[in-house]
């Protein structure tokens, strides 16, 4: 999950550094469901439970496989092709499934049950970051094509037009570079112990001492003609 989590901050820093774009809201929801995932996996100091909930996520996994394949027999029901595959991933998340389960019982394990959807995570585990609120921005805008997303990261709440300008927008790039930044530091700060870093403490805290003025200010910029346009509402 860190492996995957780098691989999204690098899309987004890369890309904000360059032009505007709302795209980049996609793989800052990544990051943030990964950190709301690796909360629920690591919050307790007992490996046992640790154990047991990395089981979870291993079978959630596994029945993904599965319904992969219920969704190719549903909108493929009239292809021979399609039937094949999906009796094979059927038969695949069959026998992962009893591997994991004969895995289990020999660490002695009971896998939990799964802790519900990445929104009530969100809002469990990440108050500091919006919680279900930004994790619902994000989900509706950075995930999903459509008007709403433009006028979201492009649109002007003043006067109602919607400016692609990619070029520019920098209050907007530097806002959601914050956000990335911050919820990466976070992942980071989980995953660290977890894989040997020796330095990462000290520079946790000086990157947040040279990153928290610079993300206060922008957040400042970013909600400012929010507060303006509300200002004006009679």
């Amino acid at each position: 999950m860190s492996t995957d989590a780098n691989d999204a901050f690098g899309l987004t820093i890369t890309g904000l550094k360059r032009h505007a774009h709302a795209a980049a809201l996609g793989p800052i929801r990544f990051i943030l469901e990964s950190l709301a995932w690796l909360n629920w996996l690591l919050e307790d100091p007992d490996d046992k439970v640790r154990r047991a909930r990395a089981y979870r996520l291993t079978m959630n996994a596994i029945e993904n496989v599965r319904n992969v394949g219920n969704t190719l027999s549903r909108v493929t029901s009239n292809a021979d092709h399609a039937a094949q595959l999906n009796s094979r991933l059927a038969a695949a998340s069959d026998r992962m499934k009893h591997e994991l389960l004969v895995l289990a019982d020999e660490d002695g394990v009971t896998i939990p049950p799964t802790p519900g959807s990445v929104s009530k995570l969100a809002e469990r585990y990440l108050s500091g970051h919006g919680g279900y609120l930004t994790y619902a921005l994000l989900n509706s805008a950075g995930a999903h094509p459509g008007p709403i997303r433009g006028f979201m990261f492009y649109g002007d709440l003043e006067t109602g037009f919607t400016d692609y300008d990619f070029k520019h927008m920098f209050d907007r790039r530097a806002h959601w570079t914050a956000v990335a930044i911050r919820l990466y530091l976070d992942v980071c700060d989980l995953t660290a112990p977890m894989l040997g870093w020796p330095d990462w403490d000290a520079t946790a805290a000086a990157t947040r001492r040279r990153l928290q003025p610079l993300a206060d200010e922008a957040e400042k910029r970013h909600e400012e003609p929010m507060r303006r346009a509300l200002g004006r509402i009679p």
